[in-house]
């Protein structure tokens, strides 16, 4: 399912897939890479738009895109313990050692990239500075930004407005010579 597509801002009806998975045994998973956002948002309109992404077996999310969180950062949360164990293991011994301390915290058998760097911190980092408000503040400045984009390029006749939804807004210019051919 999608929460927040790139170019339309689309969302879908989390709660009714969630359904519809549940009653036919699929896996859910939400990709709020762009709508993950919205969770922070004080709004609850905004907030709203990613309702039901807590019934998923799994969501993503990429904090480097509406939050400006230093790229590449994503997140992947599943309520599946060992699932990306189970998906990923390679099992190398000489990579990952059983006996070393703290191995059932080791990240390599659990992801593709088996040794990523960790891009979490960025992500607490900037929470920890901001805190919950501060990225409310972000997400809400943003819709602010996109309403007010919106309401310009449907005020101003060089402009066809196409769609607004999330902070997704799209229009086209409409050249001087259209314009008159429009009017005429």
């Amino acid at each position: 399912s999608t929460a927040g597509t790139t170019v339309l801002g689309a969302f879908d009806d989390l709660p009714e897939l969630a359904r519809v998975a549940r009653e036919e045994g699929l896996w859910l998973h939400v990709d709020a890479s762009w709508g993950g956002a919205a969770f922070f948002s004080g709004v609850d309109a905004t907030r709203g738009l990613v309702h039901g992404a807590h019934l998923a077996d799994s969501v993503c999310w990429n904090p480097h895109k509406l939050m400006g969180v230093p790229s590449q950062c994503t997140v992947f949360v599943t309520r599946r313990a060992g699932v990306l164990r189970e998906a990923n293991a390679c099992g190398a011994s000489y990579l990952f050692q059983p006996d070393k301390l703290h191995a059932d915290q080791d990240l390599g058998d659990k992801t593709v990239g088996c040794g990523r760097r960790p891009d979490a911190l960025k992500l607490w980092l900037m929470w920890k500075a901001m805190g919950d408000d501060g990225f409310a503040a972000r997400v809400d400045h943003a819709m602010g930004l996109a309403s007010h984009v919106a309401a310009r390029a449907r005020a101003d006749p060089r402009f066809v407005f196409v769609h607004h939804n999330y902070s997704n807004v799209l229009f086209y210019v409409l050249p001087p010579s259209l314009q008159r051919r429009q009017r005429g």
